[in-house]
């Protein structure tokens, strides 16, 4: 979930400002949801962060969260992909992690005792 505040801040960051700045403010300001439950219609309830669903600058502010993520990490890689995001560090002791977890799910001993790599 995108935090509405966060955003503005980050805005103002990239030189948005005036008039785009108070269209995009107005956009995601006001905004209610109402939902069938059944054969009747909940009460209306206000949304205070988030973006639209399927609007066409809710990814692009989305983006605008997200873009700079990698630059604020050290020692530890990250992956962005549209709205997905992964923070991990390869290296040694992953792979040993990997390898018990593979012998502890695969490895059957004759007394009923999974092996575990020492």
């Amino acid at each position: 979930m995108l935090l509405r505040t966060g955003l503005m801040v980050k805005l103002k960051t990239y030189g948005i400002n005036g008039h785009k700045f108070d269209c995009i403010k107005e956009f995601l300001s006001n905004r209610t949801v109402q939902v069938p439950v059944g054969a009747e219609l909940s009460s209306v309830h206000a949304i205070e962060n988030g973006t639209p669903q399927s609007a066409m600058l809710s990814p692009i502010l989305c983006l605008c969260i997200v873009n700079d993520l990698p630059e604020g990490l050290d020692n530890v890689q990250a992956s962005l992909f549209a709205d997905d995001s992964a923070i991990y560090k390869p290296g040694v002791i992953f792979l040993r992690t990997l390898v018990a977890a593979w012998w502890t799910c695969s490895v059957y001993l004759p007394t009923g005792d999974y092996g575990l790599l020492q």
